[in-house]
């Protein structure tokens, strides 16, 4: 059931997985082809350019907790609260490791494993697990990964302009805990008077596609493995008032490597059966790595 692009997936997949042990097997000391750069120049090159970009990174917490004090903190500003904080806890780390990093390469430390790990990190354009346990799912190389981290941080730095909104349509895929906004929308529904909700962008279908006319899902074009989402109303219903008619419980995850990066279900129109979507894999995807 599942349809042509699948296929384009699996090789793709594969070639990267081979294309990237190429790599791993390439020998790293300094001998290399003429005019090549060593693996730890390499690595104090990117070390560079990831310091030029994280150097300014840093929210004020003091002053944000100090504005949104009393009634102008609600669910939608304890999220964004929580995704400064643990932006500047991962921006941190990464300034003090790479700044250790520099002083073994200046002889004013010894390598350590951790040390060692960072520069190979570097050098194959990867990310380094230190980084990685304290941030977001993701299945980007470094050098794509630093300019999505960029993104993330221009989020919260327009929305800690005006703190006690939200902004009129959130990057939820920017967001390094998705679920605690959907939460905040669920909380801020109770008791509403209207059920507004939150208008979200950054979402990717993968197995079909979005038919913008009919509103709807309809089968994939050849070749056309991931498709852009119109920005959606999440919402927060009762489960009496949810339609099941004609909806496709369409599951969304954070990766393509899907399993422990679910985020939740979205209710999809759809005139074909569940059925066929669910046999074809379809689901959506809320960072594709573009």
């Amino acid at each position: 059931g599942l349809h042509p692009n699948a296929e384009i997936d699996f090789r793709l997949n594969n070639s990267n997985d081979v294309l990237l042990r190429l790599t791993e097997l390439q020998p790293r000391d300094a001998g290399g082809a003429e005019g090549a750069l060593s693996p730890t120049e390499i690595a104090e090159q990117a070390m560079g350019d990831i310091n030029d970009k994280i150097s300014d990174m840093n929210f004020d917490m003091f002053d944000l907790n100090s504005t949104l004090e009393g009634d102008l903190r609600g669910p939608y500003q304890n999220c964004f609260l929580q995704e400064c904080d643990i932006m500047n806890i991962l921006t941190t780390e990464m300034r003090r490791s790479l700044k250790e990093l520099k002083m073994g390469f200046d002889g004013e430390l010894t390598m350590s494993e951790a040390m060692e790990d960072l520069q190979l990190a570097l050098y194959l354009d990867r990310i380094p697990g230190s980084w990685d346990k304290l941030a977001w799912n993701s299945m980007r190389p470094m050098a794509a990964w630093i300019l999505d981290l960029v993104k993330r941080h221009q989020q919260l730095s327009e929305w800690t302009n005006v703190p006690t909104e939200i902004p009129k349509c959130v990057w939820l895929s920017g967001l390094i805990n998705p679920p605690s906004f959907l939460t905040a929308i669920k909380q801020v529904s109770e008791g509403a008077a209207k059920d507004g909700g939150a208008y979200c962008s950054g979402f990717y279908m993968e197995g079909a596609r979005w038919d913008l006319d009919e509103g709807l899902i309809v089968k994939s074009l050849p070749k056309e493995m991931f498709v852009p989402m119109p920005i959606i109303n999440c919402k927060g219903i009762l489960s009496s008032a949810q339609e099941t008619v004609g909806i496709f419980m369409c599951p969304v995850y954070t990766t393509q490597f899907r399993g422990p990066t679910f985020v939740f279900m979205a209710q999809l129109k759809t005139k074909a059966s569940s059925a066929r979507w669910i046999l074809a894999g379809v689901a959506m995807i809320l960072d594709v790595g573009e």
